[in-house]
């Protein structure tokens, strides 16, 4: 059985998700898959501003077909972006383009973000210090 053709980033279908299969979680399988569209993106030299820009329109997608699953933007004082999701798993995209998988923590030790110190905005945004690769359970993925 042939392999279908993935899309390439330099492809307009490239920003849509496609559905997921009968019987697999919907949520986990795209999020996986924007994850993959994301490395592919950061591989073919996307700049910081297009790797924020494609997760967010990604996430998006992510939540209307998947009732339940969510992925907040968050923003970092170090000018990283964050989408923390509802279950504390965090990806964070450096301003060096670098991609980071973790989980929001108490403390920086405890997590790629962490509670202490986040604040909030009038416009209600939430920003917190930068992420900290070093966290325990943080993986790089690019």
């Amino acid at each position: 059985m042939a392999t279908p053709k993935q899309p390439s980033p330099k492809e307009a279908g490239f920003r849509a998700l496609p559905a997921a299969p009968s019987g697999e979680n919907a949520g986990t399988f795209l999020n996986r898959e924007a994850v993959r569209r994301l490395c592919l993106a950061y591989d073919s030299g996307w700049s910081y501003d297009e790797l924020v820009a494609l997760y967010d329109d990604l996430r998006l997608q992510i939540q209307g077909a998947s009732p339940g699953w969510t992925a907040d933007r968050a923003f970092c004082s170090d000018g990283s972006t964050a989408f923390v999701g509802g279950l504390g798993a965090v990806l964070a995209i450096m301003p060096d383009r670098s991609l980071w998988l973790g989980k929001l923590g108490s403390t920086p030790a405890e997590g790629l973000l962490s509670y202490s110190g986040m604040t909030f905005t009038h416009a209600g945004t939430v920003h917190f210090p930068p992420p900290n690769p070093a966290a325990r359970e943080t993986k790089r993925l690019r």
